[in-house]
């Protein structure tokens, strides 16, 4: 698949331009259903379950925090062979590309490699993911020292809303 360049000035307070960002991203209108990926979806969780758990956490007292992943869609591993044409000022010889280990903005996966990521590892400190949303994800821990050792995650695309009775509970979750 070919590749380019992204650029982006990013301004401060003032609207003065305080640095330049670029990223290399892939041509992911090029991509095509069963060569470079399989399937794909954004992980969303349904308003009705946002609504609800904010509800939950008014009435209960609980503890809301809110974080954006920088970079989400680069940390997940890619189960499709993709080749990737380097971007514009980098030279491979003749006949070479490169072979793609993880997934890189712009292509249709990234967003369900991050959501696979995510949902491993989330799994393995204990969360469960709930039936009724697969956005929505809930750790019981009887062995938790707090008022509630229950916490609740939900995610929206690269977005995670985390609640739990304690500040020290949360911290512990984003650590």
């Amino acid at each position: 698949l070919d590749t380019r360049w992204v650029y982006k000035a990013k301004e401060n307070e003032s609207g003065e331009i305080a640095r330049r960002k670029s990223r290399w991203v892939i041509k992911g209108f090029l991509q095509r259903l069963g060569i470079n990926y399989f399937e794909t979806f954004a992980p969303v969780a349904r308003i009705t379950s946002v609504r609800t758990l904010i509800s939950l956490i008014t009435h209960l007292g609980w503890r809301l925090h809110q974080i954006d992943v920088a970079t989400a869609f680069l940390y997940g591993e890619l189960d499709e062979v993709v080749y990737a044409r380097p971007p514009p000022g980098y030279e491979l010889p003749p006949g070479k590309v490169y072979k793609l280990n993880k997934a890189i903005y712009g292509l249709k996966q990234s967003a369900r490699v991050w959501m696979s990521t995510l949902a491993k590892y989330l799994d393995s400190i204990g969360f469960i993911v709930s039936p009724g949303d697969p956005c929505i994800y809930v750790k019981y821990d009887p062995d938790s020292n707090d008022p509630s050792p229950i916490s609740i995650i939900a995610v929206y695309v690269d977005d995670i809303l985390i609640s739990a009775a304690t500040e020290t509970l949360i911290s512990t979750i984003k650590s």
